[in-house]
């Protein structure tokens, strides 16, 4: 009899619990529909009255623009050229370095001025991202970085 009880009182604590969820979920449901209608700035004006009749103005909260207005820049392979960039150069959107040579496509076009469709710009049978590596210019002879003699 004390078992019967306990189930009669667990079985109203759980129906009480649900009701109660449901009681928070449609009070903040409508929240958040009340507070997505989004409001709109008006001003109406009447030409055809004189020049001193004033504006009517309805002034409303001023709505950010949506996402799908600004653009996006999208750089599919993540190597800091954007796919316009890439597709204009003509390297692949999809491979960060598209010539293989140790050295990202941002990087040839932007530090280092060496081809990214080739991986030995200079052709002297070191990868350019080797010779960078190794101190050595990508471009021709000598050093990448040279302290000049005074």
């Amino acid at each position: 009899q004390r078992k019967g009880v306990l189930k009669v009182f667990l079985v109203f604590v759980v129906v009480a619990a649900i009701i109660g969820v449901a009681a928070i979920l449609t009070y903040m449901l409508l929240l958040s529909k009340s507070a997505a209608t989004p409001a709109t700035n008006t001003t109406e004006t009447d030409n055809s009255q004189t020049a001193t009749n004033s504006q009517k103005t309805n002034t409303a909260a001023i709505v950010a623009p949506t996402p799908e207005a600004t653009p996006k820049i999208v750089d599919s392979d993540g190597d800091g050229l954007s796919d316009a960039q890439e597709m204009e150069i003509g390297t692949d959107v999809d491979v960060a370095d598209t010539d293989a040579d140790g050295l990202s496509d941002r990087e040839e076009i932007q530090v280092y001025d060496t081809n990214p469709l080739r991986s030995d710009t200079d052709g002297d049978s070191y990868l350019d991202g080797a010779e960078v590596s190794s101190g050595y210019d990508p471009n021709g002879e000598g050093k990448l970085f040279q302290v000049p003699n005074n």
